[in-house]
């Protein structure tokens, strides 16, 4: 599938949201492991991140495989 943007922050929200986003990265789940199905994946980790940060309202689309695979 043709790589789509889903979601664009930029300026004061951007640079207030920085700082969450670099303090959860380190704490990854599955930083060492890769299932292409059902997970984990690449879409597996802007998933995870984004429901540590739910400001960043992101919402991955259905087709988005391995998306599901991140817990709360």
């Amino acid at each position: 599938a043709k790589p789509e943007k889903i979601l664009s922050i930029q300026g004061e929200k951007a640079r207030q949201l920085i700082p969450k986003i670099q303090s959860v990265i380190n704490q990854y789940p599955w930083a060492e492991e890769y299932t292409l199905f059902p997970g984990p994946n690449s879409n597996t980790f802007p998933a995870w991140v984004g429901k540590q940060i739910p400001e960043l309202e992101l919402n991955l689309p259905f087709r988005a495989i391995g998306s599901g695979y991140a817990s709360d």
